[in-house]
């Protein structure tokens, strides 16, 4: 029987490895719950079997037939995740991009024996630096919004009438994004951004790799609340007509820009800005919770196709064209 590690950072146990070891709390637990919940349900729907980690300081989780390992530590996650990439077939690697953690956990995949089935450090160096990533598409001519380091911004060389959102470089899940109606006010930290900011239609479209060849999936729309630092609160699938075709010709320009991928990834954009163009935001080098959407529209398992595709196979999915809606 195949096995399948599946490793979602917020709710394995990865908080010790950051200062002062925060309890799994918020939004991120509850997108990373949601993310966890559904990929390895499926999994095990499709005869897999899983093993993955609990954080000590969360109740047990209600996947049965399971192997669970409880941590309670950075040293405990470590060692145990050496032992457990060892013991699979494949591992998925699902983790926020800030300070370098979702990296140095698919490196710790990579040096181990089990497949990773989600993007590789390569991959993930570049999509999970969002100067980076700019640097990249801007070289593709992949359309993106005009973006500054912060420590090199200069209020006199742009337009004042645009306005801008601030950004952490390798910030994931809306956190500490800021909105500014004037670029007087940035400061000079190095490890921020500086985006124009762009009207539009809120859209995502999720991708899957083998190393060769890339599957778009149904984008969908995004929930975005820019008064609550851009929370992301859910999204609806299926767009329809020429929204999606053109969601999925931007999404494969954006992830063609970087190195070749396995797994599952999913890009973020405006479709429809007020000067009529689309434009790439971010791409996500991991797993996003746009997969519970898409779970519920596939006419197979999801889960199963990613397993199959990222590890070399021929797959065939289908989705229904049902509209399906997430609020979180």
């Amino acid at each position: 029987m195949t096995r399948v590690f599946v490793y979602e950072f917020i709710t394995a146990g990865g908080l010790y490895a950051m200062p002062g070891a925060p309890e799994p709390s918020g939004s991120l637990l509850e997108e990373g719950t949601l993310m966890r919940s559904a990929v390895v349900d499926d999994f095990l729907k499709a005869g897999v079997s899983v093993s993955l980690f609990r954080d000590h300081r969360l109740p047990a989780f209600e996947h049965v037939g399971c192997d669970e390992t409880v941590i309670d530590s950075s040293e405990a996650e470590k060692a145990a995740f050496a032992t457990a990439c060892n013991e699979a077939n494949a591992v998925l690697v699902i983790a926020p991009e800030f300070g370098a953690l979702l990296l140095e956990r698919v490196l710790w995949a990579e040096a181990g024996r089990a497949r990773l089935i989600s993007p590789g450090s390569d991959f993930t160096a570049i999509a999970g630096d969002k100067w980076n990533t700019y640097r990249r598409w801007t070289r593709a001519g992949v359309p993106t919004p005009d973006t500054w380091l912060e420590g090199r911004f200069s209020s006199a060389s742009v337009d004042k009438s645009r306005r801008f959102v601030r950004k952490p470089r390798d910030g994931a899940g809306s956190q500490e994004i800021d909105f500014y109606e004037s670029p007087e006010k940035f400061g000079g930290s190095s490890e921020a951004i500086i985006q124009t900011f762009c009207e539009g239609l809120h859209a995502s479209c999720a991708l899957l790799g083998d190393g060769k060849r890339i599957i778009c999936l149904p984008p969908g729309t995004q929930k975005i609340d820019p008064g609550n630092g851009f929370q992301y609160r859910g999204g609806c699938w299926p767009l329809a007509g020429d929204l999606a075709e053109r969601a999925q010709t931007l999404a494969r320009r954006a992830a063609t820009a970087l190195p070749p991928f396995r797994g599952y990834i999913g890009v973020d954009m405006i479709l429809g800005a007020k000067d009529g163009d689309d434009f790439a935001i971010e791409i996500n080098p991991r797993l996003t919770t746009s997969y519970f959407g898409l779970r519920h529209l596939c006419r197979g398992n999801l889960s199963a196709a990613m397993l199959a595709f990222a590890s070399g196979d021929a797959i065939r999915l289908e989705f229904s064209g049902e509209e399906y809606e997430l609020d979180l």
